[in-house]
C-alpha cells in the first residue's frame, strides 16, 4: 500500500511540475500626477509635500524631490550660485520641467509646482475656496501673451496660468480679466507657486494690475 501511495505521489509531483508557472500580475502603473496642492494630503499650502517656504533646508528640498515617484529622479538639477541655489526636476509623464525651487541662505524661499495635468479655475476654487485676489499680467515681453493669476494671501499660494497663442486668446481671457475682475472658469492651471513673505508684497505691489476676487466668469 505505501508503495503504491509513494508511486501516486510521484506522478502528482511530476504532472505538478509540467504545469506551466502562473504569470506574473500585470503591473498597473499609477497616474504619475500630483494633486496634493489641492488635496491638502500630506500636508495643506504653504506646506507642500512637508516642505515650507522660509523653513525648510536644502536638504530637506533635494530629500523630498528624490522621493517622489512622478518625477523622473535623473533630471534632478541643482545650481548653485551668488545669490543662492536652484533646484529643477522634470515630469516621468509628459517630459518636462516641473518643480522648481530657489533656496537662499538654506533656507527654502520659493516653491513652484509645474501641474502636469489638466485642472481647471473653477476646480480650483471648489478645493481650495475662493482667492483673496486676481492680478494679470504681460507674460515673458510678449504682445500677444498674458499671465492670469490667483493669490491666496493668507498661505502664500499663488495659481497662475499663461495664455500665448493670439490675439483672439489674449482678448478673450486677459483682457476680460482687466475688464471685469473676474476670471473665466474654464481657464486651465499651469502651475502653483508658494512664495514668501517679501516676494508675496512685492506681488501685491506690482505693476501688474490686480483685483480683490469677485467671482468667475462662465464660457459664453
Amino acid at each position: 500500500m505505501k508503495s503504491k501511495f509513494n508511486r501516486l505521489l510521484i506522478c502528482i509531483l511530476l504532472l505538478t511540475g509540467c504545469v506551466p508557472a502562473t504569470p506574473p500580475p500585470t503591473v498597473v502603473v499609477s497616474d504619475q500626477t500630483d494633486k496634493s496642492i489641492f488635496t491638502g494630503i500630506p500636508c495643506t499650502a504653504p506646506c507642500w509635500h512637508g516642505l515650507e517656504v522660509g523653513r525648510s533646508s536644502e536638504s530637506e528640498v533635494i530629500s523630498t524631490v528624490q522621493k517622489l515617484n512622478y518625477i523622473d529622479p535623473d533630471t534632478i538639477q541643482i545650481s548653485r550660485g551668488s545669490s543662492g541655489t536652484e533646484i529643477t526636476a522634470s515630469c516621468v509623464s509628459p517630459v518636462k520641467e516641473c518643480l522648481k525651487f530657489d533656496v537662499a541662505n538654506d533656507v527654502l524661499t520659493k516653491m513652484v509646482v509645474g501641474l502636469n495635468y489638466e485642472f481647471r479655475v473653477d476646480e480650483a476654487i471648489e478645493q481650495l475656496g475662493e482667492p483673496h485676489y486676481l492680478g494679470v499680467s504681460p507674460a515673458n515681453g510678449e504682445i500677444f501673451a498674458c499671465e492670469v493669476y490667483m493669490i491666496w494671501r493668507n498661505s502664500g499660494l499663488v495659481l497662475a496660468s499663461t495664455v500665448a497663442t493670439s490675439s483672439e486668446e489674449v482678448e478673450k481671457h486677459c483682457e476680460v480679466v482687466r475688464n471685469t475682475g473676474k476670471i473665466p472658469s474654464s481657464l486651465l492651471i499651469a502651475e502653483a507657486r508658494l512664495i514668501s513673505g517679501v516676494e508675496l508684497v512685492t506681488l501685491l505691489t506690482s505693476d501688474g494690475q490686480l483685483f480683490g476676487f469677485s467671482g468667475t466668469l462662465s464660457e459664453q
